[in-house]
């Protein structure tokens, strides 16, 4: 016949007063630093005036940031990139996706029977294929803590 037995109280009451004790000193993570990032996105002297830029850090380069700083284009190109809801993205090498197409809202659709969309409806890129993909980008940017005059204007080849 087997019996229950209740653990010890022994044995709880330091695990329970250890796990207080982390919560009650805010121990938790450290967070990254992030440095401003304010830059452009340009296809030759033209600004890319809808879409995101993503910085994906570039492991093979050093950086291991589980962040993917992310900013939207504004109609002047100029975007500021954030990282968790933060301002900024951690010091280090990143490879930089551009996601731009000319894709509207329409509101009510104007078809109820898909796909059957008015010409030039269905959207087109903005920029070059390469720049939608981690292995095909062809920028790479290092955020720096004092950077350069320029250093985050990013020139897409059409």
């Amino acid at each position: 016949m087997y019996a229950f037995h209740p653990p010890r109280q022994g044995r709880v009451l330091p695990v329970l007063l250890l796990g207080a004790a982390g919560v009650l000193s805010g121990c938790r993570p450290a967070e990254v630093k992030l440095l401003p990032v304010h830059g452009k996105v340009l296809v030759g002297d033209k600004p890319v005036k809808e879409g995101t830029v993503s910085f994906r850090p570039d492991g093979a380069r050093g950086n291991m940031s589980p962040e993917h700083p992310t900013g939207v284009l504004q109609d002047d190109g100029s975007f500021e990139l954030l990282s968790g809801g933060r301002p900024g993205a951690a010091p280090g090498w990143y490879r930089v996706l551009v996601i731009a197409d000319n894709f509207k809202v329409i509101e009510p659709p104007p078809s109820p029977v898909w796909p059957r969309y008015p010409e030039g409806f269905l959207p087109k890129p903005l920029v070059n294929e390469r720049y939608l993909y981690f292995k095909t980008t062809d920028l790479l940017v290092e955020v720096v803590e004092d950077p350069d005059e320029g250093a985050y204007v990013l020139k897409l080849k059409p």
